[in-house]
């Protein structure tokens, strides 16, 4: 395009010092025939004549080549205006790039975010599970404490085990209800199905999580290829 340009100019420069040259070797022609045209005793009216007649034709054969090329440069002019130059077209490239890779740059720390509250609840759901399991053994321990006989002959009663017996039978009321609640709440909650509920959820969270990163990444990718 910049070529174009410059061969335009330079045809324009060279028309136009024709056009001078032309001019002035005009008037110097028709100063020689003014001072020749007595001595030769021909028509000089007639001779001016054609020669006007050929510079008329000349001058419209430059005029019309003038305009050809004030056409060509205007034209050329337009559609650098309308297409951006190699170097302008580089730069709103990596502009779109940069914005692109800002973006792709947040949903990775908004997928980071989601990962570290996934890895939260699975915490959480060890923690339940742990608590479940203790408080089973700890029934199971109380329920074993309560129907333990005590051996023949032997001078250990089971008030000097476990002290007044009245307090350990409120405690083991206590116990029982709250595992007998807590058996209810399991069975009517369905802990096992929770459990395996809950690692569904998380195995189907983080299955998402990498469909939606490879999606950025393929968005990414369609962008930067149609740019």
């Amino acid at each position: 395009m910049e070529l174009n340009e410059k061969h335009l100019i330079c045809e324009m420069e060279k028309a136009q010092a024709t056009w001078d040259s032309r001019q002035n070797g005009e008037s110097s022609n028709d100063s020689a025939n003014m001072d020749e045209s007595p001595q030769d005793g021909s028509n000089p009216v007639g001779t001016l004549k054609s020669e006007l007649e050929n510079k008329k034709q000349e001058l419209r054969l430059m005029e019309e080549k003038v305009r050809n090329l004030e056409t060509e440069w205007a034209q050329l002019q337009h559609s650098s205006v309308r297409q951006p130059t190699p170097a302008q077209r580089e730069k709103i490239l990596e502009k779109q790039l940069q914005s692109l890779t800002e973006q792709l740059a947040a949903k990775q720390a908004q997928a980071e975010l989601l990962v570290t509250e996934i890895h939260k609840k699975e915490i959480e759901l060890e923690n339940l599970i742990g608590m479940k399991k203790r408080l089973e053994i700890g029934g199971g321990e109380a329920h074993g404490a309560r129907n333990r006989v005590v051996k023949p002959g032997s001078s250990v009663t089971i008030d000097s085990v476990y002290g007044d017996h009245s307090s350990v039978d409120m405690n083991h009321k206590s116990v029982r209800v709250s595992g007998d609640n807590i058996g209810r709440s399991m069975r009517s909650g369905g802990m096992g199905p929770l459990r395996f509920g809950n690692q569904e959820k998380l195995i189907l969270l983080r299955f998402v999580f990498v469909l939606y990163i490879l999606a950025l990444h393929f968005i990414v990718f369609i962008k930067i290829s149609f740019l």
